[in-house]
């Protein structure tokens, strides 16, 4: 080895954070110099595979079949005082893997900080500043997390009873991978790591399919009112394909009835609820079988058991007519206006 390549390692041993980082990094400088290099990283590669096979019940892989990264780079990793404690400032600090169910982090500095894979169960974040800290495949179940900033914190796979976002997943950094960064396209500029289903934009990885400020495409703003569904700007009040929330597709027909996105007063309870509204023919509705197959297939007229609406039974000697129960010498002319609109429930 010689002195320029002996002064690298002095000041890559120098940065690890950790003892396991520093033999890391001096057992890949022996193994190359030996011309091992790569079967070193292929070793590497395969236990931190088989780590996240049995964290994952064997499965090792993320929701897009990539395989997940769970090393850390240590140049990310904060050479200071990383024992963890209230109001401490702990940026950029590692704690990969560890357990550290139930410690106080309350008022901390956490920017950058990295949690990935750790078990945080009943941590205390109240207060702290969460600026892109890193919560990947890390279990959050029962942490506080009171006035602490979470918008720009990365969750990814965290197990969570809070209801937190853990839409970060497309939004990797350089310090907190969500992905393989050899299949992940790193985003000039900024150097996150797009990973699938993702896409480099100016404003760094976003997800093109429900970014309103990137929507089908990079800069592609969604106006006021509309949403992004499936890469366009649609009005999820109006829209067949995406009625109140993305996905939720209406039927384009139902027999004897007209369908649309809309809404329709609750007759129990006298509010208005959106959804896909069906609205049966004159003096037909829908009193049995599946919606979507027989439609309004009841005609409301003449039926002495179906008399102007659903289950309306005319008892003897009175009959149906006109939609009426009436003695005969009391049939009415005709029927009265009877057309209304009832909510398709989700099934």
């Amino acid at each position: 080895m010689d002195a320029e390549r002996f002064d690298r390692l002095v000041e890559s041993l120098t940065r690890s954070g950790t003892r396991r980082g520093a033999l890391r990094t001096l057992t890949g400088a022996i193994l190359g110099a030996a011309g091992l290099g790569a079967l070193a990283g292929a070793d590497a590669a395969g236990k931190a595979k088989g780590k996240s096979r049995r964290r994952e019940g064997g499965k090792g892989k993320n929701g897009k079949g990539q395989s997940r990264v769970r090393a850390q780079a240590v140049s990310c990793c904060s050479d200071g005082n990383c024992k963890p404690g209230a109001g401490k400032n702990l940026s950029k600090c590692c704690y990969e893997s560890q357990n550290l169910a139930g410690k106080s982090f309350k008022g901390a500095n956490l920017s950058g900080a990295n949690f990935s894979g750790a078990i945080l169960t009943n941590a205390n974040f109240t207060s702290a500043n969460l600026d892109k800290t890193c919560f990947v495949d890390a279990d959050v179940t029962g942490a506080k997390f009171t006035s602490a900033n979470t918008a720009t914190a990365i969750f990814c796979r965290t197990q969570t009873s809070q209801g937190l976002n853990n839409s970060g997943c497309g939004n990797a950094t350089a310090c907190c991978e969500t992905c393989n960064r050899d299949i992940g396209e790193i985003c000039t500029g900024n150097g996150d790591v797009c990973c699938a289903g993702a896409e480099c934009c100016p404003d760094g990885c976003r997800d093109l399919n429900v970014d309103e400020n990137n929507c089908g495409a990079c800069g592609n703003a969604c106006g006021a009112g509309l949403t992004c569904c499936g890469g366009e700007c649609v009005d999820l009040l109006t829209d067949m394909d995406n009625c109140t929330e993305c996905g939720n597709v209406c039927p384009t027909s139902l027999p004897f009835a007209t369908v649309e996105c809309g809404s329709e007063v609750n007759q129990q309870t006298g509010e208005i609820e959106r959804g896909c509204v069906y609205t049966c023919d004159d003096f037909r509705r829908h009193c049995s079988g599946d919606l979507l197959e027989v439609g309004c297939n009841t005609v409301i007229v003449n039926n002495d058991l179906h008399c102007g609406g659903c289950g309306e039974d005319c008892v003897s000697p009175r009959t149906c007519k006109n939609c009426q129960c009436k003695l005969p010498a009391e049939m009415p002319t005709s029927c009265p206006p009877l057309t209304s609109a009832r909510l398709i429930r989700r099934r």
